[in-house]
């Protein structure tokens, strides 16, 4: 393969990430693009006259084109003729130029006789790249289509998928949008001076902040619900490419103060809105906030799986027929890290349909009754098998890190959200607090994320009577910020304090002794560290000092 980089005299691609493509792939600097078979441009130029110089490569090779982004934050748009957008980070780039490589080599040997379920993935020019997968023909319209009205009547309220072509502006009316609830329904109608629905415009205002930050993220709703959106990654080799949104709104139509709120910010009648909040309520019982996040992202989770898997079997139909270019595509991955990878994915992928089904039929139990705390148990133990599952696959093969400007008081507020109700059915008290002073920093959220929750899964498995769990985030002078994390559990012996944070070192029955392990490696990659202080029989407490690295311009 040939990976022909062209370089305006304004040197606008960095010459570190220059060097990182000659290395790694054999790049060559240059403006004889035609035998390329894939180019790569800086995004200045790219976009120099509408796309123009993207049409000509198209129209006059079969070179892929990917564009280096200015920021890992904005949505990449939908530009026909351009086959990939890299993020700015070097790790992710040379993961992401591999998988180019890897189609490049394939792309042009269309099978005879597409299997219907692959066809999607395939243009009149061979295998689209994973970052231009349609998620509606690749999972057929009708059975997503059947998937999205049960996911609308699960949680009672409105539900809207938005896709790739609809990150760069806001189009009021999506064909994917569905809506369960009288109250939801009455706020979509209304349109306002500004001529279109507050909610829609929250909806797409949320759908796009959660595929730049790549994570799941809930915010108020305009209508007083909790507003989620979860983005879909399409996964493969490593890489993940957003191919759509889940935005939901969680909880119940409010009354009282906070519809007269909703009223006046509508400039609706209130009358009109209680009337509607009340058939809503009347229609049938919903789950709350903490569950509905839950079957969210449950079903998220789902779509993800089966449109990765569906890909990578379109992708097998001709990657088995050919050498798959082996130096050029080396990314380093031990076998052992590549057995850990197919193992979590394939164990992963029932477990989630196991949940998904598992919390459907948990919300249909009332408070009282016995089953709902039996599948409480059995949720609570899917959720311990995954995270044990995670942190093997991180130590067989440590995933890369990517700074991106992270809110941890958001941040922190999802975990402790999503630890609840493994506490409450431990018996253990949660609560959280935050300085206001604690400022926006450069973190990869996910790994953030990941050694929290080990740390809290660690800290409610030290408390098996029950106890308090603590969430604290605050400022250290101007070098820190710290993420707190204090049980009221059993504590650590002296004696085991130099071996905290030792891969497979563990005290308790039945553990794996991976999980401190990772939170550990996570907060050095972060360039921080962790400190522990514990007294036997009266608990323990864990900080995470992460530097204090504030965002520049370009980092937003």
């Amino acid at each position: 393969m040939t990976v022909k980089i062209l370089l305006p005299s304004e040197k606008e691609l960095e010459e570190r990430l220059i060097g990182i493509l000659v290395q790694e792939f054999g790049a060559r600097v240059g403006e004889d693009w035609e035998e390329a078979d894939l180019v790569i441009l800086s995004r200045e130029r790219a976009e120099d006259g509408n796309w123009r110089l993207c049409r000509e490569i198209k129209q006059k090779t079969p070179a892929l084109v990917a564009v280096v982004e200015k920021n890992a934050v904005s949505p990449p748009p939908p530009v026909e003729e351009v086959d990939d957008f890299l993020p700015p980070q070097p790790e992710e780039i040379k993961v992401r130029v591999a998988n180019l490589l890897r189609v490049a080599a394939v792309r042009r040997q269309i099978p005879k006789g597409i299997p219907d379920d692959a066809a999607p993935f395939f243009s009149s020019s061979g295998l689209v790249t994973p970052l231009r997968v349609d998620l509606p023909r690749g999972l057929g319209k009708e059975a997503l289509d059947r998937l999205l009205s049960l996911l609308k009547e699960s949680l009672g309220t409105a539900v809207i998928l938005l896709l790739p072509r609809h990150f760069p502006e806001f189009h009021p009316e999506n064909e994917w949008e569905y809506v369960d609830s009288p109250y939801c329904r009455t706020l979509l109608t209304i349109t306002g001076d500004r001529g279109f629905s507050l909610c829609r415009y929250a909806h797409w205002l949320s759908g796009i902040r959660a595929v730049g930050e790549r994570r799941s993220i809930y915010l108020p709703c305009p209508g007083g619900l909790l507003l989620g959106a979860a983005p879909v990654f399409l996964e493969f080799f490593g890489a993940r490419y957003p191919v759509g949104v889940l935005v939901a709104g969680l909880g119940e139509a409010p009354l009282g103060a906070t519809l007269k709120e909703v009223s006046q910010r509508f400039k609706f009648s209130y009358l009109q809105l209680r009337q509607a909040a009340g058939l809503a309520r009347h229609k049938a019982s919903r789950p709350d906030e903490l569950a509905g996040r839950n079957i969210l992202e449950a079903v998220r989770d789902y779509l993800q799986q089966e449109i990765s898997r569906a890909y990578l079997r379109a992708y097998s139909l001709v990657g088995r027929r050919v050498e798959d270019a082996a130096s050029a595509l080396d990314t380093g991955d031990s076998a052992m890290g590549k057995l850990a990878t197919t193992l979590f994915h394939e164990i992963r992928n029932p477990l989630t349909s196991i949940k998904g089904v598992l919390q459907l039929l948990y919300e249909k139990r009332d408070d009282q009754d016995p089953e709902r705390r039996y599948l409480e148990v059995v949720l609570g133990e899917l959720d311990r098998t995954v995270r044990i599952i995670r942190n093997f696959l991180y130590f067989a093969r440590p995933r890369d890190y990517h700074p991106v400007p992270t809110d941890l008081n958001v941040l922190l507020k999802d975990i402790v959200l999503m630890v609840e109700l493994q506490a409450k059915a431990a018996h253990v008290e949660v609560s959280y607090d935050s300085h206001p002073g604690t400022p926006v920093i450069l973190a990869d959220p996910d790994l953030i994320k990941q050694a929290v929750l080990n740390l809290a899964q660690n800290a409610l498995q030290a408390m098996p009577q029950g106890g308090k769990l603590f969430f604290r985030l605050y400022p250290e002078g101007d070098e820190w910020v710290v993420i707190e994390v204090e049980d009221t559990g059993v504590g650590i012996p002296p004696e085991h304090f130099p071996r905290l944070g030792e891969a497979f070192f563990t005290t308790r029955r039945g553990g794996t002794g991976l999980g401190l392990a990772v939170s550990y490696q996570i907060a050095k990659m972060h360039g921080g560290r962790i400190e522990v202080e514990s007294e036997e029989g009266k608990g323990s407490k864990f900080r995470i000092k992460v530097p204090r690295k504030v965002p520049k311009e370009e980092d937003c």
